[in-house]
């Protein structure tokens, strides 16, 4: 249903009280008061001061004349509504006017013979009045008729139950003893039992809009009162006529005045042009006021005998044996009616639970069985048949270069034919699910064997490659797969366990048919894939070692080779594995990248070497003074001190907030930007916007940058022409044989040549003996690093080393090799 409009709320009455007191505010303040919004709330407060009028007048004769007022004004406000608010089909409104028309007319025609002397009745008084209100009736079920379009037979049942219940009492009461004056004609008879018939005809109208499900619109709130006003007059006056007791000015005469002002405002209240709208169907619900009234009106049988028993009167077997088997019948049907939607609403929450149950355990996209209900049958797979079972773990080749170019609506209908043309290759007792995203995975519980799984994989493989049109491009997309295999288990919990063996185990299979090339398959063979599976493993374990901090840093200096002097150190980071023990970085950081771990790893590594940068400086600047040497601290803006050099992930590079990251670090540690290297290995790719940015915000501020691994690489002169580098490290391999090998020696003295004119610095990785420092110092390199001089050390050991050797001048001094730790090669 739609909102009320936002200008109408300030007239929106909860209550008479809440009515008074914002008739003593009004009008409103602001904005929000318009004539269409307030018309309503005007007129109501015109009809209550008329009624109150009519109850001030001196005399009947000005009684009987101001009486038919409010009618002639609600005919006024009706049509003024129709104009205002503009209903989609304003017919039913302006029957309503025309019934309130005739009913007015009636009551004219009423006091006009009165004035006459003439009293005949049935007269065209009667005429007018009964047409008008059965004109009134067509207009109320023609406005309610659309708030329910496929019908309430609930609502109606019950609707039918009071009016039956409430007809029995009115015919005993009231209709009984007009059909039983013999003096009056048949035609007297029947106008006279109209008017409560029709009173019939309106209760089971309202009873009808009030027990209607959905909620009411205040139009429909305000005809609801117009009815119920109309029927607390119109009933008492049928009795006081019966015994003479009724006169002008009696205080039910409010009741119809009331009821006319009810109309019209219905008709100026914003919400008449929504009467007619459809509302949410809903459950009926059986709440006390509802059974209150329906027990009421089954119980006016059994009232009426009680009644006419205690008085002495006549009891009428017939009609009320007719009223007790038509309102049985009707508690019947009602019954059914309850029946009924009961089912209905079991088969809807019946069709919903499947439903439901279908989303759990199938892929929405591909309608496919999803990875719950794989795992389920693959368990029960391994329970109950003999044989093998297989499980192919299926990863769609470059699959990702399709939601790049074309969006994911392009990937999405790939996925689908894809899994179309997986169905159509299995046979009809295997299954094949999607995992998420493109991965999938088979099922073949037919005791398959390696050869019979690998004929299956190969015309999975084929099906893969389906073509499919996208924007006008045929994609043909490949596949890699792993397979399992495995017997059947022992129980249901070895079931279970095993289920995540094989899926496990297919995983594995397939990244190693991915590292093969793509486009094939692979069988898992324990012995052949342990190192797959020990990688699986760390980059499960990384994840916790990055929140418990696993990791340490070990720094390598960096050697003036002019002078012996240590000019930087390099940061080398080490994971102490629970299980594994010290873990070099090749070992972890590739795992690092893929994973994307890399990023809250770099940051902790760089926010460490940082903080250790500034612990390093008192113990190498040294200050003599008579004999006595002290340690002084630098100046926070002075970049003096071993720099600390940092090797960098081309992923962290590209992490759009690294720039601010690294500034963040450098002023929480109190280091200086001159006195941070940052390292890049030649293959990184800088074309990347946020690497650009990184790179230009990062010198801006003082920070250098290195090329590590210089040569090993194909974009080495690309790199240096675009990105502004200010180190170049020469890669181990080239410094292992510049004395043995007259080719390397001559690529390092290009590259120092090279270095030299574009006027940066070099430094050489992994110098072992002294026969490689002198040709390295023959050709002009300016510094080094290696076993020669040191290996990498923890951050005690290294403020020890550079406290030894703050004072060495000699290039060529070398430190007693220590036994190495664990499985570390020389400065990894």
């Amino acid at each position: 249903m739609p909102a009320q409009p936002a200008d109408s709320r300030w007239f929106l009455p909860l209550s008479v009280r809440q009515l008074v007191q914002r008739l003593r505010t009004w009008p409103p303040s602001g904005p929000r008061w318009t004539l269409r919004s307030s018309a309503w709330i005007l007129f109501l407060a015109l009809g209550v001061a008329m009624t109150v009028g009519y109850f001030l007048l001196p005399t009947a004769d000005a009684m009987d004349l101001y009486y038919q007022l409010p009618g002639m004004v609600a005919v006024v406000a009706i049509l003024l509504g129709i104009r205002l608010h503009r209903p989609s089909d304003a017919r039913p409104w302006v029957a309503l006017a025309s019934g309130l028309t005739l009913s007015s007319l009636g009551d004219w025609t009423s006091v006009l013979l009165s004035r006459l002397g003439i009293n005949p009745f049935p007269s065209v008084a009667d005429v007018f009045y009964l047409g008008g209100m059965l004109v009134v009736v067509v207009a109320i079920v023609w406005l309610a008729r659309g708030r329910i379009p496929g019908g309430d037979r609930a609502s109606l049942l019950d609707a039918l139950i009071v009016a039956v219940g409430v007809a029995l009492l009115t015919w005993v009461f009231l209709m009984a003893p007009i059909v039983s004056d013999t003096t009056q004609s048949l035609l007297e008879i029947a106008v006279a039992l109209a008017y409560p018939a029709i009173d019939i005809l309106l209760l089971g109208i309202m009873v009808r809009l009030i027990l209607a499900p959905g909620s009411h619109v205040m139009a429909v709130r305000l005809l609801i009162g117009a009815l119920v006003a109309f029927l607390l007059a119109d009933y008492p006056y049928a009795f006081l006529s019966l015994s003479g007791g009724y006169y002008n000015g009696n205080i039910i005469d409010a009741g119809w005045m009331i009821g006319a002002v009810l109309w019209g405002a219905a008709a100026l209240h914003p919400s008449m042009a929504r009467i007619a709208e459809p509302v949410q169907p809903a459950e009926v619900h059986f709440g006390i006021w509802r059974l209150g009234l329906l027990a009421g009106a089954s119980l006016m049988a059994p009232a009426v005998l009680v009644i006419e028993a205690l008085t002495g009167g006549r009891i009428d077997v017939p009609v009320v044996a007719t009223g007790c088997v038509v309102l049985f019948l009707l508690v019947i049907a009602r019954l059914d009616s309850v029946v009924g939607q009961l089912r209905t609403t079991l088969d809807q929450r019946r069709l919903l639970e499947t439903e439901l149950e279908r989303r759990a355990l199938h892929d929405p996209l591909t309608g496919l069985a999803n990875r719950v209900l794989f795992h389920d049958r693959l368990e029960h797979a391994l329970c109950r048949r003999e044989g093998n079972v297989a499980v192919m773990f299926i990863d769609l080749d470059d699959f990702k270069t399709v939601n790049d170019a074309h969006g994911h609506a392009a990937g999405d209908r790939v996925l689908t034919a894809v899994a179309e043309s997986f169905r159509s290759s299995l046979r009809p007792g295997d299954t094949v699910a999607r995992l998420g995203g493109d991965e999938f995975a088979i099922l073949l519980a037919e005791s398959p064997d390696r050869y019979e799984a690998g004929v299956v994989a190969g015309r999975l493989l084929r099906a893969a490659q389906v073509p499919v049109n996208v924007g006008g491009f045929v994609y043909s997309i490949g596949a890699s797969i792993g397979i399992s295999l495995a017997g059947t288990a022992s129980s249901v919990d070895a079931a279970s366990a095993l289920a995540d063996d094989l899926m496990r185990d297919a995983d594995i299979a397939m990244y190693v048919a991915k590292g093969q090339g793509k486009g094939t398959f692979i069988v898992f063979e324990a012995t052949e894939h342990k190192e797959v599976v020990r990688g699986i493993e760390l980059r499960t374990d990384l994840e916790t070692a990055i929140s418990e901090e696993q990791f340490e840093l070990e720094y390598q200096p960096i050697i003036d080779l002019e002078s012996g002097v240590v000019a930087g150190v390099e940061a080398l980071v080490r994971w102490r594995h629970p299980t594994l023990g010290l873990l070099a970085p090749a070992e972890f950081i590739p795992l690092a990248e893929t994973t994307g771990a890399i990023v809250p790893l770099g940051r902790w590594i760089l926010s460490q070497a940082c903080r250790h940068a500034v612990a390093m400086v008192p113990a190498v600047k040294s200050v003599t003074s008579k004999g006595v040497t002290t340690l002084a601290l630098p100046q926070p803006e002075e970049p003096e001190g071993p720099y600390v050099s940092v090797n960098l992930s081309a992923v962290q590079i590209a992490d759009p907030g690294f720039a601010d990251t690294a500034t963040e670090i450098l002023a929480a540690s109190g280091l200086a930007p001159g006195r941070l290297v940052l390292e890049l290995t030649e293959t990184a790719r800088l074309d990347h916007i946020a690497a650009g940015t990184a790179i230009h915000d990062l010198r801006a501020m003082g920070v250098r940058l290195a090329i590590d691994d210089f040569g090993t690489g194909f974009a080495s002169l690309s790199q240096l022409r675009r990105t502004p580098f200010d180190i170049l490290k020469i890669d181990r391999s080239f410094v292992t044989a510049v004395a043995t090998d007259a080719r390397d020696e001559a690529v390092v003295t290009g590259i120092l040549d090279l270095a030299r004119r574009l006027e940066v610095e070099v430094v050489a990785e992994g110098i072992e003996d002294g026969v490689q420092l002198a040709r390295l110092r023959a050709a002009g390199c300016g510094f080094g690093q290696g076993f020669h001089f040191a290996e990498p050390m923890r951050l005690p050991e290294l403020r020890t080393f550079l406290r030894e050797h703050a004072g060495v001048t000699d290039p060529g001094f070398r430190v007693r090799a220590r036994a190495r730790r664990g499985s570390l090669v020389p400065d990894a």
